[in-house]
């Protein structure tokens, strides 16, 4: 099934992630670059994605102001686990 989004509010803003501090997992704030994909159809609603690190500039590449996305769904069925 594929969806269109119209591409609002791209945007850098912090955001809290775990990481490895001097050996020691905590929670950090971090630059993200945060986009809201709102559906072009009124039956749907919308998606708030954020991408950190070296994730950033693919997604201002492809997540420009007004843009138009097209978002593919697809099943997925999680294996037993043993």
């Amino acid at each position: 099934m594929e969806l269109k989004f119209r591409v609002q509010n791209p945007h850098m803003t912090p955001s809290a992630t775990r990481a490895t501090v001097n050996g020691k997992e905590m929670t950090v704030s971090v630059e993200a670059f945060e986009v809201d994909l709102v559906s072009e159809s009124p039956m749907n609603g919308g998606l708030k994605l954020r991408f950190i690190g070296d994730e950033v500039e693919g997604a201002k590449n492809m997540f420009q102001n007004d843009a138009i996305v097209t978002a593919t769904l697809a099943g997925y069925q999680e294996k037993p686990r043993a």
